[in-house]
């Protein structure tokens, strides 16, 4: 299991401000103050397109829908 951080939008975000957030959040990602920073707390930088992320968020949403269903875990 891992922790992971993402940056998200709402839908009909026109391409060119999501480009231009993406763009933003990669370049504070990859400054070396930042990379030492969560480097020294254990983790990683992994940048991602948006359809690699996208990707990875719905095999993430898939894996643990199903944990939770074969857990059979409900809310209280």
């Amino acid at each position: 299991m891992s922790t992971w951080y993402a940056l998200y939008t709402t839908g009909g975000t026109p391409t060119p401000v999501v480009q231009r957030l993406v763009g933003a959040l990669n370049h504070v990602l990859t400054a070396s103050d930042s990379v030492a920073r969560i480097k020294g707390l254990g983790g990683e930088v992994q940048i991602l397109s948006i359809e690699q992320f996208s990707r990875f968020n719905q095999e993430e949403f898939e894996r643990y829908g199903q944990l939770i269903r074969s857990a059979n875990v409900k809310a209280e």
